[in-house]
């Protein structure tokens, strides 16, 4: 099934980038970007929320993206919209383990458009400012503490989450 849904979320990675570059570079540093809120139903597969925070703006909410100043759900929902009601078309009639499959498929994969964002987060959005610290995170609060902290430390990496005490 891998082979069947790779062509959707390739599509994705750009969508994010293309957004991204769209939206005026926020005044200050960016410490993080991040995505939670990754919906499925088992029918229906919605695109996840996507937030970033500045130095300054943390408050009680560090690594918390829906408490965040900055939040372009509007934005990323409108672009990967599409992509997502294809993928759930896709999925109508699977079985309850392809769905499961996705949805691993699903973390795993923006697992890796977070360590790209960290990686290359300059050169994809030169006109912002980044810390030097700054990570691209899945910050899945809702799912509860052991999800959350094993999607923080596959996106983050272990040693980056640890040492900036997002888990």
């Amino acid at each position: 099934m891998e082979t069947e849904i790779e062509p959707f979320f390739a599509r994705i990675y750009d969508a994010i980038r293309e957004t991204l570059s769209s939206v005026e570079a926020p005044s200050g540093q960016v410490y993080s970007i991040g995505f939670w809120l990754f919906y499925c139903d088992y029918f229906v597969l919605s695109a996840p929320c996507l937030a970033y925070n500045t130095r300054g703006n943390e408050q009680e909410a560090k690594w918390c993206p829906p408490e965040w100043q900055t939040d372009v759900d509007e934005d990323i929902a409108a672009v990967l919209g599409p992509i997502y009601s294809e993928i759930s078309d896709f999925m109508d009639g699977r079985s309850d383990d392809d769905w499961e499959f996705l949805i691993d498929y699903q973390w795993r994969y923006y697992c890796g458009i977070c360590h790209a964002l960290t990686k290359d987060a300059s050169a994809l959005l030169p006109n912002w400012d980044f810390t030097d610290d700054f990570v691209a995170g899945i910050f899945e609060e809702r799912e509860g503490d052991e999800l959350y902290q094993a999607l923080a430390k596959a996106s983050v990496g272990e040693k980056r989450a640890l040492k900036l005490g997002i888990v």
